[in-house]
């Protein structure tokens, strides 16, 4: 009765990747609240690359550009604006 393993790492994998995620989350978080906007880009570009679909993206997308305009890179800042309203139309 193999099969056991593969579906208890699996679940395992997955309960480490949420609380990676929850940890950057808080960590994004904090950096943004505290003005340190070049750890909070980092941070929300992590969150960006991951394939969960119970984040908030529109949020976290204009955290990133908050925080890039807090740095003053406005290439980058414009960059990611435009790909926030291609993305999310209808966020206010």
């Amino acid at each position: 009765m193999g099969g056991g393993a593969p579906y208890e790492d699996r679940i395992a994998l997955e309960a480490r990747w949420t609380e990676e995620k929850g940890l950057a989350t808080e960590i994004a978080e904090t950096r943004y609240q505290q003005g340190n906007f070049a750890e909070a880009e980092d941070f929300l570009r992590r969150l960006l690359k991951l394939e969960n679909p119970n984040l908030n993206r529109a949020l976290i997308q204009s955290k990133l550009v908050r925080s890039l305009s807090a740095q003053q890179k406005r290439p980058e800042t414009i960059s990611e604006a435009r790909r926030f309203l291609e993305t999310f139309p209808n966020s206010s």
